[in-house]
């Protein structure tokens, strides 16, 4: 980039200086401080665009874990609750299993007032489920 100078012949002789430095400035072939604010800005949509990429895959886990719950909650003939579903959707847990934890504990256990906890064996099998469920309401 040249820097055309403009100098009147009425300017001070700081003033020349200062354009000289300028120009020298503008025309130097290291514009570090030039470039450093660009490279910034685009280090700062990349990372936002990360950021809005790990929420959506968050969102997503959290959508899929909800609608798992609703579907074996289904199978044992409960009723969708989507106050339930807001609050495993909203919350601020982020370790896959705590969400699952949850999900189970507010779709399954708590609608059947179950005071044992199922586990991840338990849930795979429906017939197995149903069985421990007759058995728990059996006993109460």
């Amino acid at each position: 980039m040249k820097v055309i100078q403009h100098l009147s012949p009425k300017c001070s002789k700081t003033i020349q200086t200062l354009q000289k430095n300028i120009e020298k400035i503008y025309n130097s072939e290291t514009l570090t401080l030039l470039d450093e604010p660009q490279n910034t800005l685009e280090e700062e949509k990349n990372s936002t665009k990360t950021l809005q990429i790990i929420k959506e895959q968050q969102d997503l886990t959290k959508i899929t874990i909800k609608d798992n719950a609703s579907l074996i909650a289904k199978k044992l003939g409960l009723k969708n609750n989507k106050t339930v579903d807001r609050k495993i959707l909203n919350t601020a847990l982020l370790n896959l299993k705590q969400i699952r934890r949850l999900a189970i504990k507010e779709k399954i256990e708590r609608p059947l007032k179950l005071k044992t906890k199922l586990t991840e064996k338990d849930l795979k099998n429906l017939k197995t489920l149903k069985k421990i469920i007759k058995k728990h309401t059996k006993q109460s």
